[in-house]
């Protein structure tokens, strides 16, 4: 796979993301992970080989780096009409706040903008940004709850949802599009 960089210092997708090889859950830190990087690097699974974030893949500058801005961002073309989607996987060791990125903002506007959505993964939860005329919105509902038992998502009770956006730095239903919990 070829790469516009390398990953340098950061580690951030090590601890955000879930490798299904590995049974390593999101926002657990992998049990390979050690000061010099992978310790598994030659023979790790290959999800991680394949695996190259919107920085690796050129997108901003050196300060939005996953390690720095705090968000391990990927950029998704779904190829069955739903559009662009931009996953940010918000449960990394950085102490960085992902919500005054401003490229990261931006990429979220355009996303959206387009009729695509965002997907804002972390604590356990999924949020959708989209817009709610948007086709995508009528599939998925705006927030999940992650299961580890069954390793699925499913629809967050509407008296949560307060609490998990404000994980998120939230204060309301970002779709707006349903009533607000109590």
């Amino acid at each position: 796979m070829s790469r516009f960089r390398s990953c340098g210092p950061c580690t951030s997708c090590c601890t955000a993301l879930y490798v299904h090889e590995l049974n390593k859950p999101a926002g657990v830190q992998c049990e390979h992970l050690t000061d010099d990087g992978c310790g598994i690097y030659d023979k790790r699974p290959y999800e991680c080989v394949r695996f190259s974030c919107d920085w690796l893949n050129g997108a901003g500058t050196i300060d939005d780096r996953p390690d720095r801005v705090g968000a391990v961002a990927v950029t998704e073309n779904h190829n069955d009409g739903l559009g662009t989607g931009l996953v940010l996987y918000t449960d990394t060791d950085s102490t960085q706040d992902w919500r005054e990125s401003r490229r990261l903002n931006k990429k979220a506007d355009e996303v959206v903008g387009d009729g695509g959505a965002c997907f804002i993964v972390g604590h356990g939860y999924r949020i959708m940004l989209a817009k709610p005329e948007a086709r995508l919105s009528s599939i998925l509902p705006t927030i999940c709850k992650f299961d580890p038992e069954t390793k699925q998502h499913y629809e967050a009770p509407a008296d949560e949802w307060v609490d998990v956006l404000s994980l998120f730095g939230q204060t309301k239903n970002p779709l707006g599009s349903e009533s607000e919990p109590d």
